[in-house]
This record gives C-alpha cells, structure tokens and sequence, in this order.
C-alpha cells in the first residue's frame, strides 16, 4: 500500500470496474495529478475546496485514492448517511461543484482551456457512493472516471476499504467464558441504481443547439446554467423558453426538455408615398371652381367645429348628431394578427384584425412616442362593441397590456389629440 503526506487511504478498487478514464495529452488524468495539484487546484481554487479531488495513487491495474488526514470524525461514505448528516453534507458537495463550475467558467474566459479542461473532467462524473465525508469537507473519490454498467459485484468488494493498523493487545487476565451470542443476520442497505439517469435537451423544429445536448445524471443530481445549452433560433423565429426550467431541477428520471418558439411578426408599413385625394381633388380645376370649393369647405369646417367642440356632437350633412356615433370598418382593411401597424400621417386610424380564435387573451404593444393620442381596443367588428383597452397621452416608449378579448374580431381606433400624431401598435396572436 502507497503511503502519501497528510493524507491516510480512504479506499483502493480496481480499474476494470470502471470504463471512460479522462485522457489528456494521451496520459490519464490521474498521471497529471501532481502537476495539477501545484499549477492548477493550489493556484486557482479556494483553500476551503482544495482537497475535494482525492490523491490518486495507481499501482498496476488498481488505484487508490487518499484523503486529508481525519482530525475529529471518521470518513463516512454520502450514500451510507442518516439524520441531519445528509442534508448537511450534500449541501457541502453542491457548494464544492459550484465552485468548481465557476472556476471553470473563470479559466475559460481567461484563455486557459488546458487548466479548465482537467478540472471539468475531474468532475465530470460524480457518484455518492464514492464520496467521502468527514470534518465538515467532502472528498471525491473515482474521479475522472466512471463505473461500466450490470457491474454484478457488491460496491463494498468495487470500494475496498483502508485497512486498519490493529493495536498491540494488553495483557488481560482471561476471563471465564460466557454463553456466545449469536447475532442475527442484518439486511443491507440497498445501494442507489448504477445505471444514471439521462438529461436530454430538444431543439425543437424551428431552433439548434449550441453545447452538449445529452449527458447523464444520477438520482438526486442536479442541472446546473453552465450545462445549459444555448438555442440558436431559425430565421423568423425568436427563442422564448424550455417547456419546463432546467436550471437547478432536480433529477429523478429521464428527463427531456423543449425549447419553445414564436415567430416575429412581419411589420406592416402604411404607404405614405401616394398622391393624397384632395390634392388630386383641388388640382382638377382652376380659377371659380377653387373659390366655390374654398368656401364650402370653410363653411364644413365651422360647423364640424360647432359640432365636435362646442356641442360635443358627431357631424353629419344634415346637422349636429350627438347621438353616439359607431364605425363600421370595410372588410378590406382586416389584418391578420401579429401584424405591426405604424401611423402614415396624422390622420386617425381605424382597422379590424382576425385573432384566429373566438375568445381568449393577447399582448397589445403600444407607443405614441412624444405626441399624445386616443388609443381604443372594442371586442368586435365595429367601435360599438365593448371597449377592453383605452389610453390616452404618450408613453415616450413601447408599452405592453395583457388584453382579454370574446369575440374572433377586434377594432382599434385611434384619435390625435394634437395637431400632430405618431404612433405604432402590435396585436400579439393568442
């Protein structure tokens, strides 16, 4: 048995348990230990963590693995705890990993991909049943390998344990005999499944992935951001999240997660570049025909403003209506929803959109920049339906309201409350 400074023998096993020994530069991870221990785990790693990795020492084809000398408890095996023990000691194993991963993620940014490499395989796999607690730090044995799988033998003849110098006996006057007692046989604890668990991420159809997309996990493990893998939507098509939260579940079975998409909405531009009908309108004659159009339309302009300012009223050829007034939207103008709508002047706006079901709920998506105006949502066909949404001023950026809606058809109107008028809109589909 090797003897290593400050540290005693935690256990020794053999190498034909184990298959996916981590290879670096064509020699196993264990072969670099010593290197590592000075360059990398005393250089960048907390001293609170830095015994974590056992010492490996490989004799032939078996290996041991040697932890820091014990001051006040004996090891203990994580898998083989009860009590308060458990919860204690495997908050202290996640504690360590994360310190790890974000060392990790350190010596990558920093340019050091051989440093970072060998602590992410020294980690890579991580199995209760070969860790050790004891003094308040964990210490991980069988790392940068993994146990093969329908191993039939027991985990105590796969994790010899230390043998135990035994003590000089006394001289003691002998005893008479007692009666012997026989002891019945106890039953062994069941040792967790060999077989992990494995963790599956789908793209889904309208995205890739970036990063490692399956590996395995034992019972209890769990799904760190950094083993997250980054989606790269398709063209027309943003990421919005995974069907369920990966980060920080908790593995109990296979388990698959599935990225979730929403097509960007194409934006509708209102085409401002056309010939106004009044200018055509005006341009059509020439010298009485102009004064005759001018008077009239002074005179229509004193009476719409006699009725919509002073009375209050809707105008209409034959006088004041102030009756409430509905508009009926030509069938033309409907558009489908997820369409984006912008003003093309500073003229109002009225237009119908299609939710594509008869009831439900939708995001509105409004700004009318530094210019206030009237915006109004009605549930229906025309503006004498019931109205589920109204503003009024400028919100100077793109607001966002959870709208509820019961009819397959929605109006929106919109009214310039100034002389000027800017504004854009989007109707988020259910």
């Amino acid at each position: 048995m090797a003897t290593v400074d400050k540290h005693e023998l935690l256990f020794s096993t053999d190498l034909k348990y184990f298959k996916a020994l981590q290879l670096i530069g064509g020699k196993s991870i264990f072969d670099r230990y010593k290197i590592a221990k000075n360059n990398i785990i005393e250089k960048y790693i907390d001293e609170k963590y830095r015994n974590f990795l056992a010492y490996p020492v490989k004799v032939s084809d078996k290996i041991e693995f040697h932890g820091i000398k014990a001051r006040i408890d004996a090891p203990q095996i994580l898998a083989e705890l009860q009590g308060n023990d458990v919860a204690k000691y495997q908050n202290l194993k996640t504690e360590t990993l994360q310190h790890y991963q974000g060392k990790i993620d350190e010596l990558k940014n920093a340019g050091k991909t051989k440093e970072a490499k060998f602590l992410t395989d020294a980690i890579k796999s991580v199995d209760d049943r070969f860790v050790f607690c004891y003094d308040d730090i964990v210490v991980l044995g069988a790392w940068g390998m993994q146990m093969r799988e329908n191993v039939r033998e027991d985990i105590t003849e796969i994790r010899k344990k230390a043998p135990r110098k035994p003590k000089e006996p006394k001289q003691q006057p002998i005893p008479e005999p007692e009666p012997p007692i026989i002891d019945e046989p106890q039953p062994k604890p069941e040792e967790p499944p060999v077989n992990p668990f494995t963790v599956r991420f789908n793209a889904g159809e309208n995205g890739t992935l970036n990063g490692t997309s399956e590996y395995s996990k034992f019972a209890g493990d769990t799904v760190h951001s950094n083993e997250i893998p980054e989606v790269q939507p398709k063209g027309g098509y943003e990421f919005v999240d995974w069907d369920k939260n990966p980060n920080d579940y908790r593995i109990t079975d296979d388990t698959e997660f599935t990225a979730q998409y929403r097509e960007i909405p194409q934006v509708v531009s209102i085409d401002t570049d056309k010939e106004s009908w009044w200018s055509r309108f005006w341009g059509a004659g020439k010298g009485c025909l102009n004064w005759l159009l001018l008077l009239l339309l002074l005179a229509l302009i004193f009476m719409v403003i006699w009725c919509c300012l002073l009375k209050k009223c809707n105008f209409n050829f034959c006088g004041c209506d102030c009756e409430e007034t509905t508009v009926v939207v030509p069938k033309s103008t409907v558009s489908p929803c997820n369409a984006q709508v912008k003003s093309g002047g500073d003229e109002g706006y009225v237009g119908l959109f299609e939710m594509g079901q008869p009831s439900g709920s939708f995001v509105f998506e409004y700004n009318t920049q530094n210019v206030p105006d009237k915006i109004t949502v009605y549930d229906g066909a025309d503006t004498s339906g019931k109205i589920i949404f109204t503003y009024e001023g400028s919100t100077g950026t793109t607001r966002k309201a959870f709208v509820n809606f019961n009819k397959p058809t929605i109006t929106v109107e919109i009214i310039g409350l100034g002389t000027q008028t800017y504004w854009e809109f989007l109707i988020n589909c259910p």
